[in-house]
């Protein structure tokens, strides 16, 4: 995505109304520019919104929703790609545990296309691995490059979707939130 939409690509969390609004207005702005076409509206009522925009430049998708039945809680960014039905559990408990998202992009190796998301936390990959029951298809890794980078998590070996976060080592020096 080389394109002006790449400015809301990571996913916004909203917790208020007032939040809900100024993406609201947001979008609608981007609309009447023709930066964004409106795809879906499935919003049903006044507490929930759920909205499906498309770049006109490059068509990326994004999404907006909002439920205020039982909490106030909805986000704004790219509409998730992942297709691993584990790691989409996961991916969604990240976004109901309101963990920043880093950055969600592209993972394709060896032609097999997946999506990739970095999430500002780190995980205990046996806690995680029990609570979403993952399959051996599903791997972690720790990658500890020192002045090269570091990160840590789960990759789909069918799908390439990855769901990653910081090295628990810098994770715990950095007061990240641990998931477990």
């Amino acid at each position: 995505m080389n394109c002006k939409c790449q400015a809301y690509a990571c996913r916004e969390y909203i917790t208020t109304k007032k939040q809900l609004q100024q993406f609201l207005k947001l979008t609608s702005w981007l609309m009447e520019r023709g930066s964004f076409i409106l795809e879906q509206d499935l919003s049903k009522n006044p507490d929930i919104y759920f909205k499906i925009f498309k770049c006109s430049s490059c068509g990326e998708t994004f999404q907006l929703d909002f439920q205020t039945n039982p909490l106030s809680v909805g986000s704004f960014g790219l509409k998730p790609k992942i297709t691993s039905e584990h790691l989409i559990k996961l991916d969604q408990y990240c976004q109901k545990r309101l963990i920043k998202e880093l950055s969600r992009s592209k993972n394709d190796r060896e032609g097999i296309c997946g999506e990739m998301v970095y999430y500002d936390c780190y995980f205990d990959a046996e806690k995680i691995k029990k609570r979403f029951n993952l399959p051996k298809t599903i791997t972690y890794f720790e990658y500890d490059g020192k002045m090269a980078g570091q990160e840590s998590g789960f990759v789909d070996e069918t799908t390439n979707d990855a769901i990653l976060g910081s090295h628990p080592l810098y994770g715990k020096r950095r007061n990240l939130i641990k998931l477990e």
